[in-house]
């Protein structure tokens, strides 16, 4: 029996080192890329919902193992990375270090960033006057439809009689669309997800074509995903 205890305590001693030197290691990473790209930013304190007073969470994505690549100024080769996620309170990436702590990227020599299949690109936010990190969803050499993120909160219940808090306040994504014309200078213009908006994409002779793939495929002109499936089509026509 003192041969178990013993071996069971050799084995936590053992593996609290290891966790210790694999946190070691991911800060010397961190160090490492930090100096050894164009990246350049700074260390901040993560994010925890779990203390935080408002319900849900801040970023885009609900995990950080998103496959990614980072794109910079004057360098061919992009930056890749699987530890990335969006901070909507903040509007920024970073970088997840460890539990504890993250690292922000600063966008000021980023082109653009790629998670999976998504793209996003800084343009002028028209309602805050700064660069913002938008999505793009569909380019052509007239227009590009782009989706902004944004993070607000919903207050909760407030009962009148004790003014004590029925429900928490939590935390809400939105998603606003924009259209950036190319003789806009520069200017987006925010728009609604609507039969009116995919049909300003193509011309009116081939109306009828898209209206057919639109009920054969039972799309929605409202799901941006739909739209997106529907652009590409008016992109064949």
């Amino acid at each position: 029996m003192k041969n178990f205890y013993l071996t069971l305590l050799v084995f936590l001693i053992s593996l609290s080192s290891f966790s210790q030197i694999e946190n070691l290691n991911a800060t010397k990473d961190y160090q490492a890329f930090a100096t050894n790209s164009p990246i350049n930013g700074s260390w901040a304190r993560a994010f925890n919902s779990e203390t935080n007073t408002i319900k849900g969470d801040i970023y885009l994505y609900d995990g950080w193992s998103n496959n990614s690549q980072i794109y910079f100024d004057d360098v061919n080769s992009p930056l890749k990375t699987s530890r990335i996620n969006y901070n909507l309170q903040a509007e920024r990436f970073e970088l997840k270090e460890s539990k504890d702590s993250v690292f922000i990227i600063n966008p000021g020599n980023v082109r653009k960033v790629v998670v999976g299949t998504s793209v996003f690109k800084r343009y002028l936010d028209p309602e805050f006057r700064r660069n913002s990190f938008f999505q793009e969803l569909f380019l052509t050499s007239e227009k590009t439809l782009l989706k902004k993120y944004q993070l607000d909160i919903i207050v909760g219940a407030v009962n009148p009689m004790t003014n004590q808090k029925m429900k928490a306040d939590a935390y809400n994504v939105k998603e606003k669309y924009f259209v950036l014309a190319e003789d806009s200078n520069e200017v987006l213009k925010e728009v609604k997800l609507n039969k009116k908006l995919v049909y300003s994409f193509t011309s009116s002779d081939k109306a009828d074509e898209v209206k057919q793939y639109v009920k054969n495929h039972h799309l929605s002109y409202k799901d941006d995903n739909d739209v997106i499936l529907i652009l590409n089509y008016i992109k064949t026509l």
